[in-house]
């Protein structure tokens, strides 16, 4: 159970990244649906690999990030390196972030263990509502939304 949270964890994150880009950058997918699969597998594969492993290497991590993103998207190499990485940087921010925040206001310090703790599911609960805000934000300023 534990291991299938790194696959679930980087599908997930695939799909915001693909989300910002695709709805508030608007760069456009690859026409190439090979191409496009094989961004889909990097990402799967990278997920085994640290369920495998029982790790979440920050190298797989950026790896994947980056290479995944600049497979899916047509636009220029370096534009879509700099444009995952920093996503891949802002999302591990704000996990880190709720992750410590919680910590600090609940239990009054770091956890020593890496098991799963009781207060990183709030944790992740407060990353998934900053994200919702900001897929809120995207899509109403599509106008996909009428009103927030």
């Amino acid at each position: 159970m534990e291991s299938m949270i790194y696959i679930v964890d980087n599908i997930s994150n695939y799909l915001i990244y693909l989300f910002i880009i695709y709805c508030g950058f608007r760069l456009s997918p690859r026409r190439n649906r090979f191409i496009m699969g094989i961004s889909a597998l990097i990402v799967l594969l990278a997920g085994i690999f640290n369920a495998y492993y029982a790790i979440n290497s920050p190298i797989v991590y950026m790896v994947w990030s980056v290479l995944s993103i600049c497979l899916f998207f047509e636009e220029r190499l370096g534009h879509l390196v700099v444009l995952s990485a920093a996503l891949m940087y802002f999302t591990g921010i704000i996990d880190t972030f709720s992750v410590m925040l919680i910590q600090v206001m609940m239990i009054g310090g770091g956890y020593s263990s890496t098991d799963i703790a009781w207060w990183m599911e709030p944790a992740y609960l407060l990353s998934f509502l900053i994200y919702l805000l900001a897929y809120l934000r995207i899509l109403k300023n599509m106008k996909f939304i009428c009103a927030i």
